[in-house]
């Protein structure tokens, strides 16, 4: 299965060179190491991150700097024994962080030590996002026109928070943005196939009972243990003013994504 969810990541991008893959860890003594890899396109302006965990849960993350969007994509492996899907894909919309390198900065990484584990310098903690909302992915592409192709696979499992709508219809984000007059009649009703009113009060799936069958507040986890989240800059040292590119600095961080998922057999991963 581990495999064929690599698999699944690969052809999910339409077999993009990966610039940088490494060798990441979160640092602590009992942690497993595992690959992931980095990627920029500077023609798309995106940035993507790629990993499979030891569990065999596949991420791809990919920031869309012409619109300001992040879709992250989570492929879970599922027990066929318990009647699960095979796998499923749950697709994740954010605003984008300010907190990553440019795609042309990051088309630019090297290593000189293939082999080694990386661990990133500083941690930036744990972020919850409440996706309360369920999109429909064939109106998504106003949103970013990489939706559809990475989400093709989560007709129905595609979230995002309810003030990336906002922010879209400010002119903030999105496919154009800052042409927000254009958007009067985009608004989340638009987009969406749930009421963000079906979100409040969800009991967490973790708390019901094997083979419940009501709707329930399930968790899935990013932790992107290693990424380059600002340049270094030094002072020329031959007589010019001013300073150069000398450096990255790296760091972690790990989302907590909230949703609504249709029953607990489709979140058997979820713990309290």
């Amino acid at each position: 299965m581990y495999r064929y969810i690599l698999l699944l990541l690969v052809f999910r991008l339409n077999l993009s060179v990966t610039e940088l893959v490494i060798n990441v860890s979160r640092g602590e003594p009992d942690s497993s190491v595992f690959r992931q890899s980095l990627s920029g396109n500077t023609s798309a302006d995106t940035v993507t991150i790629q990993y499979v965990t030891p569990s065999g849960t596949g991420v791809t993350q990919l920031t869309d700097y012409k619109t300001g969007i992040t879709v992250t994509v989570v492929t879970v492996p599922g027990e066929e024994e318990l009647g699960q899907p095979r796998y499923q894909v749950l697709c994740f919309l954010a605003p984008t962080a300010s907190d990553i390198i440019p795609p042309e900065a990051m088309t630019k990484l090297r290593q000189k030590h293939p082999g080694a584990v990386r661990i990133a310098e500083e941690g930036r903690g744990r972020v919850v996002v409440d996706n309360s909302v369920t999109l429909i992915v064939a109106k998504a592409h106003l949103l970013s026109h990489h939706i559809p192709t990475l989400c093709k696979e989560a007709r129905d499992t595609t979230f995002a928070p309810e003030h990336l709508f906002k922010q879209y219809q400010e002119g903030t984000l999105g496919q154009g943005k800052g042409v927000p007059a254009r958007r009067d009649n985009k608004d989340m009703a638009y987009f969406t196939r749930s009421q963000t009113t079906q979100y409040t009060g969800l009991t967490r799936c973790a708390s019901l009972e094997v083979g419940g069958r009501t709707p329930c507040l399930c968790v899935v986890e990013n932790c992107v243990y290693w990424y380059p989240c600002s340049l270094k800059y030094c002072r020329n040292t031959n007589g010019d003013p001013g300073e150069h590119r000398c450096g990255i600095r790296t760091c972690s961080k790990c989302t907590e994504m909230r949703f609504t998922a249709k029953n607990k057999n489709l979140c058997s991963w979820d713990e309290v």
